[in-house]
């Protein structure tokens, strides 16, 4: 609503020269509103927080529709998944920002936002957003009891065979899988989850085997997890079928059909042959505990 006021103004000594006011109040009609623009996103943590500038000019009173679409992981594509979305609807003009919380890691997003009031709604404006990667945390497969590993079976003097979880070089839920592997100790592992650590710091077999089999050291390679195709019958390690899951929006990034990878840990008799920075899979010293 406007005030429109006229008066005239002289000359005259009284009142600084102003006539007598004439007032009117008037109320502008409610049009469809423009396009919203400055739509961006800031994210902190595992939340983004939108922002906006409202429709120029002023259209009357206004709410906005916000539409949020789950696009999947930005490493693989899960064709059995389809996109899922979120309707939010803010009431008010004025307001201008607002926070989304508990979104995925490494994930593919869209938002975009309409302007409505009675006359009609702006067209969409839109963006599509990736969420960084985080730290991983696995969604360990229910078989194995919540741990990566199963008790070894078919052990020998030098070598046993391990059930290791797929869920370590599948689960890309926190952002794209750089390195995984074994680390093996005699007793106790006393390990660090510096990334930096696992890649250089851990013993090698041949150095692990020259101090006198003491500490740890790690049987894999670099390249290791990328080798590991669980459910690839050209896979270079054998897996053992396991059934079909039920796949829930938060541990989908598990493929549908998991198998588990069968590790036979000091199985690589050619490891005495190679340099001592080569991390390899020599065989285990008989007589001793490992972890």
């Amino acid at each position: 609503m406007y005030t429109i006021t006229v008066f005239a103004i002289n000359d005259a000594v009284q009142n600084r020269g102003e006539g007598q006011k004439v007032s009117r109040d008037g109320t502008t009609t409610i049009a469809a509103p423009s396009k919203i623009t400055d739509f961006t996103a800031v994210f902190t943590n595992n939340s983004v927080i939108l922002t906006w500038s409202p429709p120029v000019p002023r259209p009357g009173p206004t709410n906005y529709t916000l539409v949020i679409t789950d696009l999947g992981s930005r490493y693989y594509q899960d064709r059995t998944m389809s996109s899922t979305s979120k309707t939010i609807y803010i009431p008010g003009y004025d307001i201008t920002s607002h926070i989304e919380k508990d979104l995925r890691s490494a994930w593919n997003y869209s938002f975009c936002l309409t302007a409505h009031t009675v006359r009609g709604s702006s067209q969409n404006t839109c963006f599509t957003i990736s969420t960084n990667d985080s730290a991983p945390t696995l969604n360990v497969d229910p078989d194995f009891g919540g741990s990566l590993l199963k008790d070894p079976s078919d052990v020998t003097q030098t070598t046993a065979v391990i059930n290791i979880c797929p869920c370590l070089v599948t689960d890309r839920s926190q952002g794209h899988i750089t390195l995984a592997g074994l680390i093996v100790c005699k007793g106790n592992c006393e390990t660090s989850s510096d990334p930096n650590y696992f890649r250089s710091g851990v013993m090698t077999w041949k150095q692990f085997k020259d101090k006198g089999y003491e500490g740890s050291y790690r049987p894999t390679p670099d390249d290791w997890h990328e080798t590991q195709r669980v459910g690839d019958q050209h896979s270079s390690v054998q897996t053992v079928s396991s059934r079909k899951k039920r796949l829930t929006f938060q541990s989908r990034s598990i493929r549908e059909t998991l198998n588990k990878i069968q590790f036979t840990l000091g199985g690589d008799v050619n490891c005495e042959q190679m340099d001592k920075s080569v991390y390899c899979n020599g065989p285990l010293p008989p007589g001793y505990t490992f972890a």
